[in-house]
């Protein structure tokens, strides 16, 4: 939203305060552009004002096609940001949860006394309850 005085209340602030000066800037440096070029090839003598009106609409309506995609770039990059940020966050949580899972298990694999042959036999009942063939050795 664009108003001609904003109040206050109206102003962005944080990140969207910089987004919101940013493309005020880069609409600000294409409107020189355009009309610094108008100044160095101006229309010819039997144009009227409607060819200038139009030059100009067209000028502002590619401006601010250009705004638009930037902020939907800044904003496509900032959301990758933070899906990135929350991937991480959650391999991590997933990452010491395994270890300490696995710190319990040989805990209690220790304090039971259990060795492999018998915990292979536990394995090999579950497995075969669920309609897995269990694991053979060779002999």
């Amino acid at each position: 939203m664009y108003f001609a005085n904003p109040t206050q209340a109206d102003k962005p602030s944080g990140s969207a305060q910089l987004f919101y000066f940013k493309t005020k800037t880069m609409i600000k440096f294409f409107r020189h552009i355009r009309k610094s070029l108008l100044m160095e090839n101006p229309p010819a003598e039997g144009a009227g004002k409607t060819s200038k009106y139009i030059k100009y609409a067209i000028g502002e309506i590619i401006l601010v096609v250009i705004g638009i995609l930037i902020a939907l770039s800044i904003n496509n990059w900032n959301e990758n940001q933070k899906q990135k940020k929350q991937l991480d966050a959650i391999y991590t949580t997933v990452e010491q949860n395994l270890k300490t899972d696995l710190k319990q298990a040989i805990r209690k694999i220790q304090t039971a006394g259990i060795g492999p042959a018998p915990l292979r036999d536990i394995q090999n009942r579950e497995l075969a309850a669920a309609g897995i063939t269990p694991y053979r050795e060779r002999r």
